[in-house]
């Protein structure tokens, strides 16, 4: 079984690289796992910082009651899901990582939200979940999602009257918590403004970190060989 396994992955990557051509198709919500799995290792590296173990995907950031107030949707579910959600081991950086690689899906409103995210109190954004999963209509999922951000010591959890779990911001977390959005994307456009607690990352930086670890890692090798290809021939818009 283990020979067979490089020849599948190649031919799952085989698929990856065809049907990324195809117009519905988002290559980034199929390999996201992928990057996730070297995610942490890359940002320690090109950060110089060190990051909790635990990365939280979808993370959802609460919409501004102006942006929703039109909405049919119930608010409190009103959100933004970043990709992928770290935590320095000191607790005082959050960093909310966006991965595209496409250039053409970017999001402008998306990316108007985390930039005024960037910069800010974390603290906010983790009571806007509580806020979420507060709603009645809440989603069973959150339970899983506030017991996981308990776990990385960001909020904790007292049990009351027959047995009910009541969440809130950790008592030890500090008092700010600073938000810093990276983007993990192709070649960012001539002119792209980038601001303090914003920053952009590079297909490529990722591509040259897995390098670094193909002597041992058979599958960084055969992800950083296809990641390269799809550097220098990217989809067409």
């Amino acid at each position: 079984m283990t020979d067979q396994l490089p020849s599948a992955i190649g031919t799952a990557f085989d698929f990856l690289d065809e049907w990324r051509h195809y117009p519905a198709y988002q290559l980034e919500r199929r390999v996201d796992i992928f990057f996730a799995v070297y995610l942490r290792g890359f940002l320690e590296n090109r950060l110089g910082v060190a990051l909790k173990p635990t990365i939280i995907p979808e993370f959802p950031i609460r919409l501004p009651t102006e942006a929703i107030k039109n909405s049919k949707r119930v608010k409190s579910f009103m959100s933004s899901k970043v990709d992928f959600v770290l935590v320095t081991e000191s607790k005082t950086t959050a960093y909310l990582v966006e991965l595209k690689t496409d250039a053409a899906s970017h999001d402008s409103e998306q990316e108007k939200l985390y930039r005024k995210t960037a910069g800010e109190n974390f603290r906010d954004a983790l009571q806007g979940v509580l806020e979420i999963a507060r709603s009645e209509n809440a989603s069973k999922k959150y339970l899983s999602l506030l017991h996981k951000l308990m776990s990385v010591g960001l909020l904790a959890k007292t049990v009351g009257e027959k047995g009910k779990e009541k969440f809130d911001l950790h008592h030890s977390l500090p008092a700010e918590i600073v938000a810093h959005v990276v983007y993990i994307e192709p070649p960012a456009k001539k002119g792209r403004q980038l601001q303090e607690g914003f920053q952009s990352l590079s297909l490529s930086q990722f591509a040259d970190y897995l390098h670094t670890l193909e002597a041992r890692d058979t599958f960084a090798k055969m992800f950083a060989a296809k990641l390269d290809s799809w550097i220098k021939n990217p989809v067409r818009s």
